[in-house]
């Protein structure tokens, strides 16, 4: 099982996306052992900004801060299941617990 999103996972987020994530580990978090800098555009130049190559755990706790709903992890044969329960219900499947947890991070710092 991986224990930690991929540099590529990060680059999936939008310029937004990059900067919220930015915004919600700067400072707090010394214990994130994993960081690369990854380009962020800003106005018209392109900066640096180091952000963390989240692990399971790390991407549990952005959900439990930022989201006040229920949610069940479950290990289903070839796959994991994250289910978000309320209104609306979501549920994100994928082979990697890593990655389903990832998926629904990338919503939350997308909105």
């Amino acid at each position: 099982m991986r224990q930690h999103i991929t540099v590529n996972q990060l680059n999936e987020l939008s310029e937004k996306g990059k900067y919220k994530l930015n915004l919600f580990t700067k400072g707090k978090y010394k214990e994130y052992d994993k960081w690369i800098s990854i380009p962020y555009n800003s106005s018209d130049k392109v900066n640096f900004i180091g952000l963390p190559v989240l692990s399971i755990g790390q991407l549990i706790e952005f959900l439990d801060k930022h989201l006040s709903r229920r949610i069940v992890i479950e290990e289903i044969p070839d796959n994991w299941v994250f289910d978000l329960i309320g209104i609306p219900p979501q549920k994100f499947v994928e082979p990697e617990l890593c990655d389903a947890l990832w998926k629904a991070v990338k919503e939350v710092l997308e909105i």
